[in-house]
């Protein structure tokens, strides 16, 4: 529970920057950086090291898109009994599911 917290809270922080800019700095509307995040203050560096010591796959953001079906962030978990997957989307909700595995 704790990793599926965190990538909410994580995810949260793109959310807000979202609702209060509808640019990045330099005038883009999207981002496919994880240290561009960081370098404009959206993250902080403890969550990046959170989503690379926990290799979190980065879809990007896109602030002229927040939906709930545009995927930001993804991880696997398998630290419990049932491996699951943990998806973050740019509405700011996040997702738990086992993870599906081949017989």
């Amino acid at each position: 529970m704790r990793a599926y917290s965190r990538l909410h809270q994580t995810c949260g922080k793109l959310r807000y920057y979202a609702d209060e800019h509808s640019t990045l700095p330099g005038g883009s509307p999207t981002n496919g950086s994880i240290d561009t995040l960081i370098s404009v203050g959206v993250l902080s560096a403890d969550d990046t090291a959170f989503l690379r010591d926990h290799q979190v796959k980065y879809h990007g953001f896109d602030l002229g898109r927040i939906a709930a079906d545009v995927p930001v962030f993804e991880m696997v978990f398998t630290n419990t009994k049932t491996p699951r997957r943990i998806i973050s989307y740019s509405d700011g909700h996040t997702v738990m599911s086992d993870l599906e595995t081949k017989p």
